[in-house]
């Protein structure tokens, strides 16, 4: 009987004339591909069955989640590292990720074992978050990008510019700033942009790549401090100097 790695075959009678020995039957070793999905579908099959499972995670919630550590540390950099380091955890059986939204965390560990991973735009952010935590393949972070940047509007850009800067991501990062520079006269007048800080509306107030008249940027100024004018308000002098210079550009452009 074959091995699953090799396959008894014939040749034909022209190959045969040309085969020192053509009675002989002739074995050729042929490679077998089977998806990895296969494997992996099994290994599901047991996590889900508790059967060898060599870790449990503690989410913050306190959910636990078992699995097997070769297959965690196969496919995350994270766990890699975790299990195949001096640190103690490579020794437990327990460790807790308390780093990580609860429900986004039991995705990341569906799709290690699935392959599948099912992404909206209440949930997209916190796994983008996990798998630049976990570092998981860098195929399916792009993936989420593109997904985010085809969501983007001016509600939620400037948040999504602040998530990019946190995880490093930088062409998004650039990517989400330019959005909200091009769309200002819409973004200023969400929830989000009050919620920024000193130093990030006065990044984009300066930036040479406002599009955006004096009104309009007078007007998100006083929006701003308005909103918390009891610590905002020392900051109008610094806000307001930029908000003369655009007035002015735009006076002497006109001029020219």
């Amino acid at each position: 009987m074959a091995t699953p790695g090799s396959k008894r075959i014939r040749l034909s009678s022209q190959d045969l004339q040309n085969t020192p020995n053509a009675n002989e039957e002739v074995e050729t070793r042929v490679i077998l591909k089977i998806p990895n999905g296969l494997y992996y579908k099994n290994f599901d099959k047991m996590r889900k069955n508790e059967q060898l499972c060599d870790i449990k995670i503690i989410a913050k919630n306190g959910e636990e989640i078992r699995a097997h550590k070769a297959v965690l540390a196969a496919n995350s950099k994270y766990f890699n590292i975790m299990f195949n380091s001096q640190f103690k955890e490579s020794k437990e059986f327990e460790i807790q990720i308390q780093d990580l939204d609860p429900h986004a965390l039991n995705l990341l560990i569906d799709f290690i074992y699935t392959s599948e991973l099912a992404i909206n735009v209440q949930n997209v952010q916190e796994i983008l978050n996990g798998i630049c935590l976990l570092q998981l393949d860098e195929t399916i972070r792009s993936e989420c990008i593109d997904y985010m940047k085809s969501r983007i509007d001016p509600a939620n850009c400037l948040g999504m510019k602040e998530m990019a800067e946190r995880l490093g991501l930088r062409d998004f990062y650039t990517f989400s700033l330019s959005y909200a520079l091009v769309h200002f006269s819409q973004v200023y007048k969400k929830e989000e942009f009050l919620l920024i800080t000193f130093d990030q509306i006065l990044q984009i107030i300066k930036s040479e790549d406002l599009c955006a008249n004096e009104e309009d940027v007078y007007e998100s100024v006083m929006k701003w401090i308005k909103y918390d004018i009891e610590n905002r308000n020392k900051h109008l002098p610094d806000l307001m100097e930029y908000v003369q210079s655009r007035k002015f550009a735009n006076y002497f452009s006109d001029r020219n």
